[in-house]
């Protein structure tokens, strides 16, 4: 009978070295296992104990890390009690003990590499799995608008104090009827709102903004001076805005038909990309019944060129006169309408030829009104709001 049995044999707790052997009956065929330089007596009893022989083991990456160390004791013997490898040496069967070591350590380590690899696998396939089914997720959420985005916009210290002025002096035009009927301690106040609103103007270059249609709501002068006809005509005049002032005074004058006065709307269109300022005028006098008859009524249209003045900071506009015709007469009807005066012409023959180019300088400008003044002193101010 051959047995074959392993025992670990450890040196202070740590594994040292794996030891071969065998171990046999006591038979005469069997000592030629035992070790050649042992005597006959140890021999002997080497026959009846097993004698390990030493064989250092390698270290072993993964598989043996932790093993202890190995005693395999090679047990040759059968029923017969002869000995079946009788011509395999020591070192022989040391050698083969130590390709079975290797062969399991090659094992070990190839099961480990496939259970790393499996939980590799394993991972990128939960990843992959997640990350489609975040995406999923997001498809099938409901779909939200954006938070919108407020343009941030620099604090204006003085926007109260504008807007507190522009109350006040829309209130004491409306009282006074556009600056019509007014006393002198009214236009002395409503001089000093002017000039302090005017300090205050929020537009840089107001010139080049003033684009659209505006109301006239207040003058220090006569309100239908507001058309540029007139801002025109009195460069021209003998004797300049003088002269000029004394013949406006006599106009305003004229039989007036109720007590609105002989003036109703008055508008102002501009548009510096086209270059044109358009001047509408509502008008009814000559009314000798002073309301009993009709009247003459209609609305004096003029028109001018316009640009902003390039030797100015962007707040003087160049206004040349160009047409005067009169719409919705009472008088004349569809043939009046077709009436236009060359206002140019007549204005350029009275100087000897040359335009006739008049100045008005924007001097405040925002979202709701406009204040610009007229005249070789800026002492002619119109105020306008936006029609709309």
């Amino acid at each position: 009978m051959r047995r074959l049995f392993a025992c670990d044999q450890r040196i202070g707790g740590s594994p040292k070295t794996t030891c071969f052997g065998t171990t046999v009956e006591a038979h005469p065929s069997i000592l030629p296992l035992a070790p050649l330089h042992l005597t006959a007596a140890m021999a002997s009893l080497a026959a009846r104990f097993a004698v390990p022989v030493a064989v250092t083991t390698p270290k072993v990456r993964r598989a043996t890390r932790h093993s202890n160390t190995r005693v395999v004791l090679a047990v040759a013997s059968d029923t017969t009690g002869e000995d079946t490898k009788k011509d395999e040496s020591p070192e022989d069967r040391a050698a083969s003990a130590q390709a079975w070591i290797d062969n399991a350590s090659k094992s070990n380590e190839q099961a480990v590499d496939a259970m790393e690899t499996s939980s590799m696998d394993m991972k990128a396939t939960a990843a992959s799995d997640f990350a489609a089914a975040v995406e999923a997720a997001k498809m099938s959420a409901p779909t939200k608008d954006p938070p919108p985005v407020f343009e941030q916009q620099e604090f204006d210290p003085d926007v109260e104090e504008r807007s507190s002025l522009t109350r006040k002096l829309l209130s004491l035009a409306a009282a006074s009827s556009r600056g019509q009927q007014t006393n002198r301690d009214t236009s002395e106040l409503i001089g000093d709102i002017l000039v302090e609103l005017e300090f205050l103007n929020p537009t840089d270059s107001p010139a080049k903004k003033v684009d659209g249609e505006w109301t006239l709501v207040y003058a220090n002068v006569e309100a239908f001076r507001s058309s540029p006809f007139f801002w025109g005509f009195q460069k021209i005049v003998p004797g300049g805005e003088e002269m000029a002032n004394q013949l406006f005074k006599f106009t305003a004058g004229l039989p007036v038909a109720g007590t609105r006065g002989p003036f109703g709307q008055i508008n102002q269109t501009l548009s510096i990309e086209t270059e044109e300022l358009v001047s509408e005028v509502e008008m009814k006098i000559f009314d000798p019944f002073f309301g009993i008859g009709s009247g003459i009524a209609g609305t004096v249209v003029s028109t001018a060129n316009v640009k902003v003045c390039s030797e100015s900071d962007g707040d003087v506009l160049l206004v040349t006169p160009r047409t005067t015709r009169v719409r919705n007469s009472n008088v004349g009807g569809a043939l009046l309408d077709q009436l236009v005066v060359p206002t140019s012409d007549l204005m350029s023959s009275v100087m000897g030829g040359g335009a006739v180019e008049a100045k008005a300088t924007v001097t405040y400008l925002d979202d709701s009104i406009r204040i610009t003044r007229v005249g070789e002193n800026l002492d002619q101010v119109f105020v306008y709001t936006r029609a709309n």
